[in-house]
Order: C-alpha cells, then sequence, then structure tokens
C-alpha cells in the first residue's frame, strides 16, 4: 500500500523535546519573558499572593525602533492616551 492509498493510517512519532518552547535563549523575547516572570515572582512574595497575574495577557511586545520617528510618534501616543480612558 503506498501513503497516497486512502485505506492506510499513517502515524508519525514526533518527541516532544524537538519542539522548541519559548523564545530562544538571550534574544529579546526571553530577556522580556525574564524580566516579567521575576517581576511577577518578586510582587507575589511581597504580597503574599501566590498565582497572581500582573501582566496583560496575549499582549505583543516589541523593540521601538528609533528610527523614521517611531519612537517620538509611540512617546506621543503614552503621553496623550490617558486622555482617552473613560
Amino acid at each position: 500500500m503506498g501513503v497516497d492509498d486512502p485505506g492506510q493510517d499513517i502515524t508519525i512519532d514526533v518527541d516532544p523535546s524537538d519542539r522548541p518552547i519559548g523564545p530562544a535563549a538571550g534574544s529579546l523575547g526571553a530577556i522580556v519573558g525574564a524580566f516579567k516572570s521575576g517581576t511577577t515572582y518578586a510582587m507575589n512574595q511581597l504580597r503574599n499572593t501566590p498565582g497572581q497575574r500582573y501582566w496583560q495577557r496575549g499582549f505583543h511586545d516589541r523593540a521601538i525602533r528609533t528610527t523614521l520617528g517611531e519612537f517620538e510618534r509611540i512617546a506621543r501616543y503614552i503621553a496623550n492616551n490617558p486622555a482617552n480612558w473613560r
């Protein structure tokens, strides 16, 4: 029987240790993740609140570039955004 035979089941064994978990060591994502983890741990120790989350879930972090006025645009957004809060 060939692979194209619709009556044949195909099993692929995948070792879970072969899959990367999280960002690459030393990357910006790993550094930000370590910062978030460390600050959450410290806050929970100080407040005696095990398991409490402080960081927004699903938030996308990225580095702010200093080219093309991006830093200035984001700085204005941060300064002016509280006026939009309800």
